[in-house]
């Protein structure tokens, strides 16, 4: 079963990559989603505005129509004065216009305190909607470099699938069984490089008799501690260039 290993650790080679791309393609939609939050604050806040100028316009409105109310009045007042006769009506009416003309100062007070602030929540709703076309284009951008990202990656899962089917038949099914299940139950590597004395798996130091057991490259053997395959590569030594004499 040994001979299997070199396939094995290939296919884990194969899989360790696509589960990184896996791995990135799942972390896009959470940031897409950070992205259209914050979109939904400029929004929010575009909303808020234009709800604004829709109350001050609201307002405006009710103090026109009262103003018209009054004025008419007025004119009604002052088209009396043809026709008093007395003193003590004549003063009455100049009471009732009196008053009048003072309510109608004191709305068109209100009148112009409106138009002021429309002025104002004008400006502040432009720039309201300026700043939200500016994060829709860019969020526009962003949504399409992740879609872009995200299909590259699937690209890269396809082939990478492509590349790893020719070594499921190279090992046994009792092997792949075992693969499969570390793989659904752990995760991550199922074979594991002996670096010095250790497991590089689990990092735990491992006996010499099972060090020199691997080395041999007969059979299986797995990690006292881990259960993982290990495995042995031999270190390869760079001549090193001599020194040329003087």
């Amino acid at each position: 079963m040994y001979d299997q290993l070199n396939s094995l650790l290939e296919l884990q080679n194969i899989d360790s990559e696509i589960d990184k791309f896996e791995s990135q393609k799942a972390s896009e939609p959470a940031k897409l989603k950070t992205f259209e939050n914050e979109l939904l604050k400029y929004k929010q806040k575009l909303d808020t505005k234009t709800q604004e100028i829709e109350e001050i316009n609201k307002k405006r409105r009710d103090w026109d129509r009262k103003l018209a109310v009054q004025q008419a009045q007025m004119d009604r007042y002052k088209a009396q004065r043809t026709s008093i006769k007395t003193n003590k009506e004549y003063t009455a009416l100049e009471l009732e216009i009196s008053e009048l003309e003072k309510t109608n100062s004191e709305v068109e007070e209100e009148i112009i305190k409106l138009m002021l602030e429309f002025d104002g929540a004008k400006d502040e709703l432009e720039t309201a909607k300026k700043d939200y076309q500016t994060q829709e284009t860019i969020f526009q951008k962003r949504k399409k470099e992740i879609i872009a990202k995200v299909k590259a990656l699937n690209k890269q899962s396809t082939l990478l699938t492509e590349k790893r089917n020719p070594y499921l038949s190279k090992i046994s099914p009792m092997l792949m069984n075992k693969y499969n299940d570390w793989r659904k139950k752990k995760g991550g590597s199922l074979v594991a490089l002996i670096i010095g004395q250790n497991c590089a798996g689990c990092h735990l130091k491992l006996p010499p008799q099972l060090i020199n057991e691997v080395r041999k490259k007969r059979d299986l053997r797995t990690c006292n501690s881990c259960g993982r395959i290990l495995y042995w590569k031999e270190e390869v030594i760079e001549p090193q260039d001599e020194k040329k004499e003087q």
